[in-house]
């Protein structure tokens, strides 16, 4: 009755402001859970729906930003769902919580590179806006565009876009004059 309490509530937080999901998410698991306890699905199908609901969570974390909250209501809904899978009366079938144990933790392992990955990609953002006034070196020229010469250029060991209003040589010392974040690139000067 508790879960369903508070499955409902989140769901109506949910419809009062719209789009971020996790009250959402979560309610609707709760509300899988309560459905199943109050023997009103058989837990055979309600474990499936959570299952299901799982992977419906996973895919609604890549696309809306909930800072991982999406996702562990995915994990608890998935682990719920296999936990209650094959728990009935008549049941043959019985999983082994080797099994489960070895499927979630796969599945936080690849959340847990795919995060990793997301702040390694922030920390890129963050040092980009940082490299105003550090010298670099030009690579190649690219091309050149409405009185603008682009270039690929070395800076902090990284390679970026970069353009200048003069023309420059390959190999010259250069200085990062600010950042335009729209396009990620640099604007440069002689040294």
């Amino acid at each position: 009755y508790i879960l369903f309490i508070i499955g409902a509530a989140l769901i109506y937080f949910e419809f009062q402001a719209p789009g971020g999901f996790v009250a959402g998410a979560i309610g609707t698991v709760f509300l899988g859970l309560a459905a199943i306890g109050f023997q009103v699905l058989p837990m055979n199908v309600g474990a499936m729906g959570l299952i299901i609901l799982s992977f419906i969570l996973f895919i609604i974390e890549a696309y809306v930003t909930s800072f991982g909250l999406i996702t562990i209501a995915g994990l608890a809904s998935l682990i719920a769902g296999s936990l209650f899978l094959f728990r009935t009366e008549n049941s043959l079938v019985q999983i082994e919580m080797s099994i489960i144990a070895s499927v979630v933790a796969s599945i936080v392992l690849y959340v847990g590179f795919v995060g990793w990955f997301f702040l390694k990609t922030k920390r890129t953002e963050k040092q980009f806006n940082s490299m105003t006034e550090h010298e670099g070196q030009i690579l190649k020229f690219i091309e050149h565009k409405e009185d603008r010469y682009f270039y690929q250029v070395r800076v902090h060991g990284e390679t970026w876009k970069a353009f200048s209003s003069n023309e420059l040589n390959t190999n010259e010392t250069i200085y990062v004059v600010k950042t335009d974040n729209n396009e990620m690139l640099l604007e440069i000067k002689q040294a």
